[in-house]
């Protein structure tokens, strides 16, 4: 077992950057200086607090949890291009680097789109590994809403026993879950590239106001190779920046791109850092899959957990052995008389196909899908092409009787056209 001098190690030595904080200036979202201004004015406390650094207790915190073999779990909340992402992305590589992990060949798997991915890839976890759920859009309606916070506590055995630890990304408040401290974003420092954020216990509700943690993302690029982020404003290059403005000693050195790169037979990308399509650095890979999340939507219209609800309906057709009945568009199952009996059959079987624990309201809403697909087998087409069409990693199109009614359907809805356009 490592002591608890090179367990602290692992999140202070890579950190050779040395700053004088108070030669520091944060740049902070003007409204929220002013808010924090006019707390400050009335209340003495938040002041102190505000001016406390607790970087070195944070990074003890987490270090004495490793140590202990107890699961670390944070929530991170700011707004779009706060720098949430890279301080997790950041807190997952000193994890990742305590467990001598390979954090670059990893980042697929640590960067989950939702709940749903992280639930999925937590029956491959391997211990001590570490997941950075990019949750944007917790449910308020339809499964996943009410149970959301329930499964995250009935996943409590799996996540002790492999000892997994969890980020969660939040743009507005913090969850309702088991994670013990919430960062807010607080501002940046763009020429040192650090990032400061508010520390929260969440221990307790109302969640209490610690102090601020300071974290340095910048050496966190140049660790795997890039030395133009600056040049650049990162991956997304909010710079602006084209490549014949850019320093080509950093572009030399930069050893996260590919080797004997021909500058003069390069096609750069137009929209993010000219090198986005072949640089292999880990925090570019990330914006890859988040490329891919929004490809997704954009394409399918379906979130993740509408599709867990619409294949679960499936599941459903599938067990059920609904028969496909193409000439009234609708599907059919015998020895049912009305309805009412096959919510009760459906009741019965779902225990079998989920693990989830559906309320009154959930069931209702499942219910309810399942009934629009059977008596519409138009609009089941329809969703079963979203689902097929959407390429997540998360979801895959695996139900073979969903194939099957898939295909018997295109055949169907293909002789008709024919028969349609037939002379008469």
């Amino acid at each position: 077992m490592k002591d608890y001098k090179e367990v602290i190690k692992t999140f202070t030595e890579p950190n050779q950057r040395k700053f004088e904080l108070r030669n520091i200036k944060f740049e902070n979202d003007i409204f929220d200086e002013l808010y924090l201004q006019d707390l400050m004015i009335y209340n003495d406390e938040i002041k102190e607090k505000l001016n406390r650094d607790v970087t070195g207790f944070f990074n003890n915190w987490v270090a004495n949890k490793l140590k202990k073999k107890e699961n670390v779990s944070l929530n991170i909340k700011g707004s779009t291009r706060s720098g949430k992402s890279l301080v997790a992305l950041k807190h997952n590589l000193n994890i990742a680097k305590y467990y001598q992990k390979d954090f670059g060949e990893r980042i697929e798997k640590i960067v989950c789109a939702n709940q749903i991915e992280y639930r999925q890839k937590l029956s491959d976890a391997e211990f001590g590994d570490g997941f950075q759920i990019d949750e944007n859009d917790f449910a308020t309606v339809g499964i996943g809403s009410n149970i959301e916070s329930m499964q995250l506590r009935d996943l409590q055995n799996i996540i002790a026993k492999k000892n997994i630890h969890t980020t969660y990304l939040t743009p507005k408040v913090f969850l309702n879950n088991v994670s013990e401290i919430g960062l807010v974003s607080f501002g940046k420092d763009l020429e040192n590239w650090l990032s400061k954020f508010l520390l929260y216990s969440l221990k307790y509700t109302p969640y209490t106001l610690m102090g601020y943690v300071v974290f340095d993302v910048g050496i966190m690029f140049q660790e795997f190779g890039c030395f133009l982020y600056k040049d650049t404003g990162g991956c997304p290059n909010s710079n602006k920046k084209k490549i014949s403005e850019l320093d080509k000693e950093l572009v030399n050195g930069s050893f996260c791109l590919p080797e004997g790169l021909d500058l003069n037979n390069f096609q750069p990308n137009p929209d993010e850092c000219p090198f986005y399509d072949v640089c292999s650095h880990p925090l570019c890979k990330y914006e890859h899959k988040k490329d891919k999340w929004i490809q997704s939507k954009m394409v399918g219209g379906l979130e993740a957990r509408e599709r867990e609800r619409y294949m679960l309906v499936f599941k459903l057709i599938h067990g059920l052995n609904c028969a496909f009945m193409p000439t009234e568009n609708r599907l059919k199952l015998n020895n049912v008389k009305n309805f009412k009996e096959i919510k009760l059959l459906i009741k019965e079987l779902i225990p079998s196909l989920t693990n989830m624990k559906l309320g009154i309201a959930e069931f209702d809403t499942l219910c309810d899908t399942f009934k629009l697909m059977f008596f519409n087998t138009d609009y089941m087409l329809r969703i079963l092409k979203q689902v097929q069409d959407v390429n997540t990693e998360s979801l895959l199109w695996s139900i073979e009787n969903g194939e099957v009614i898939h295909q018997k359907f295109i055949n169907f809805k293909e002789q008709k056209k024919i028969t349609e356009n037939e002379p008469k």
